[in-house]
C-alpha cells in the first residue's frame, strides 16, 4: 500500500489553495 505515494500525487494534481485544506483534515488518525 502507498498511502503517502496517494498523497503526494493527489497534492501534486491539486492547486496549493486546497492542500491547506487538506492539512485541516485528519490525516493520520
Amino acid at each position: 500500500m502507498g498511502l503517502d505515494e496517494d498523497a503526494l500525487d493527489y497534492h501534486r494534481e491539486d492547486p496549493p489553495g486546497k492542500i491547506e485544506i487538506s492539512t485541516t483534515k485528519p490525516t493520520s488518525t
